[in-house]
């Protein structure tokens, strides 16, 4: 997915707070919907400054100025919390939305255990677990390229970021990201996809919320 920086943000904040038909009904409505999008995305679906903001919302629904002053003073905070790094990696937090359609999708995949459904689960776990690898390390261990799968989790692990035994875990399932990316039905085994999709799910709790 496209990266979408501190930079982007702050200048989309810039040019919706400086919007001169923010007061209008119109506008007052595109304000709030911007910064619903925006705040999901940089503090998550269920944070503290979202809700608050949909309530603010709720009650000025029917007042464009009082909207419109809401949005911005959202916005503002929005921008002072990213100039300060308090919204933590958005780059992280976008990639997860994407994993976790895939984890997802894999579960589904899995509840319906046929040979099929259980090699499309086995692929799209191992594509999440690596892409999820992969972000971390470049993110939280400067891994920059596509080195082996192993030297990315051991720069996670040296960085602090894996302790030693999910490093052993993540290490344990290089062999089955192989064996799915490349087909190899006879090798997998649910028991190993389960294994995996527990995994990634961890690491989007721990670090793409």
């Amino acid at each position: 997915m496209p990266r979408i920086d501190s930079a982007d943000l702050q200048k989309r904040i810039a040019d919706l707070v400086a919007d001169p038909d923010g007061a209008t009904f119109n506008g007052a409505h595109r304000i709030a919907a911007a910064a619903t999008s925006l705040l999901t995305f940089a503090y998550g679906a269920k944070s503290p400054q979202l809700e608050s903001f949909r309530a603010h919302v709720a009650e000025d629904r029917d007042n464009p100025r009082l909207m419109c002053a809401a949005g911005r003073a959202a916005l503002q905070t929005l921008s002072a919390d990213l100039e300060l790094g308090l919204t933590g990696s958005l780059g992280l937090r976008g990639a997860g939305d994407v994993l976790g359609d895939l984890v997802g999708l894999a579960r589904e995949a899995l509840e319906s255990n046929t040979e099929g459904a259980n090699n499309v689960a086995a692929v799209l776990t191992a594509a999440a677990l690596e892409d999820a690898l992969r972000r971390l390390g470049e993110e939280k261990a400067g891994v920059v390229g596509r080195p082996r799968l192993e030297s990315v989790i051991d720069a996670l692990k040296a960085a602090g970021e894996l302790p030693a035994a999910r490093a052993r875990i993540a290490g344990s399932l290089l062999g089955f990201r192989n064996d799915a990316l490349h087909a190899d039905w006879k090798r997998l085994d649910r028991g190993a996809t389960y294994t995996a999709l527990e995994f990634v799910q961890r690491l989007l709790l721990d670090h793409f919320g």
